[in-house]
């Protein structure tokens, strides 16, 4: 392999690293379905999509009752949807393209937004569905599921325990242990303070 071969190799294997994102494209919403799944007109196709990562409360349906948080979790979906100006989708290159249930599946932005990380941002929806670790905005939405979480925002008032994201916890979304971390500071300031201040009486 000569000087040029290895550049060329080289720069192939720097291409095939970087991280591949695909093209979205606009739709308008057809219609609404609950926290994580809308309709909506593809062209003149009329497609379901199932939002990529996240997993919204059930709403009720088929004789059975709402999960916790399930009805304010599809309001503020639908809310979000409806007041868009422009709603875009996004497939995944990581992920099937299709579900069991033939919903398609992507990343929904509106006016440019991610929505997935604004459900998860206000306790509305959790990560989840997660097959791949490279899927697009895993860590965006795992570090804004451990903020829900500790503030207690929406569904996680009774929701237990993180799923998917606790692979996280001990890397950089352990909020528990900075407050722990900064308690612990707190008092030595305080000790060390004290006992300079009984050494001058």
């Amino acid at each position: 392999m000569n000087r040029l071969d290895k550049i060329l190799f080289i720069l192939v294997l720097f291409m095939i690293s970087l991280p591949v994102n695909a093209e979205k494209y606009e739709v308008k919403l057809k219609e609404c379905v609950d926290g994580d799944t809308a309709w909506f007109y593809k062209g003149e196709e009329e497609i379901k999509v199932r939002f990529i990562g996240i997993d919204a409360p059930e709403i009720a349906h088929e004789g059975l009752e709402a999960d916790y948080y399930g009805d304010e979790a599809s309001r503020y979906t639908c809310e979000e949807l409806k007041n868009a100006s422009i709603i875009e989708l996004e497939e995944d290159p990581y992920s099937d393209k299709q579900d069991k249930y033939d919903r398609y599946l992507a990343w929904v932005f509106v006016d440019g937004i991610l929505l997935e990380e604004k459900l998860v941002e206000n306790g509305y929806a959790k990560v989840a569905y997660i097959y791949d670790d490279n899927y697009l905005y895993v860590k965006e939405l795992c570090s804004l599921e451990y903020k829900a979480y500790y503030k207690n925002i929406g569904l996680w008032n009774k929701e237990e325990k993180i799923g998917y994201c606790s692979k996280y916890n001990n890397i950089e979304y352990d909020y528990k242990n900075i407050l722990i971390i900064g308690i612990v500071v707190l008092f030595s300031l305080i000790m060390i303070i004290l006992v300079i201040a009984k050494i001058k009486i």
